[in-house]
């Protein structure tokens, strides 16, 4: 029978079609990206540039840990959805504030962030960037 090659076929694709690829989501797939681990990179807002390192712990679409952003810190929420990170975070060094905004997983180790917030200097807007994992 002619069959028999067609149906392996098709279970080829549909297996490979499914698969994930370097810990972030297909297209298809409707899984969320991991994002656990260290993560480091450039940050601009309103206010300058400095470097930004974050470490982060995932449970499923959950995601917490600490940043440190030139010489403030504090720490890190987030909710996953797809390769998209919805965050908030508290500043709790000096001049204490909260900042939310988003990142987006581009490859398995790069993400692109934008933020805004407010600290006890004012408004903080524009802020964006780009992070690499460790």
């Amino acid at each position: 029978m002619r069959l028999k090659p067609f149906v392996i076929l098709l279970g080829i694709i549909l297996v490979s079609g499914s698969c994930r690829k370097n810990g972030t989501s297909n297209s298809g797939g409707g899984s969320d990206a991991n994002v656990q681990g260290n993560w480091a990179g450039v940050l601009s807002d309103s206010r300058g540039t400095n470097s930004a390192t974050f470490a982060m712990a995932q449970s499923k679409s959950s995601v917490t840990g600490t940043y440190a952003y030139g010489t403030t810190s504090g720490t890190f929420a987030a909710t996953v959805s797809g390769n998209t990170l919805s965050f908030n975070l508290t500043k709790t060094s000096s001049c204490a504030g909260s900042y939310g905004g988003q990142m987006n997983v581009v490859t398995p180790s790069t993400m692109t962030v934008t933020y805004s917030g407010t600290d006890c200097a004012g408004i903080i807007t524009g802020g964006n960037g780009l992070l690499i994992k460790q």
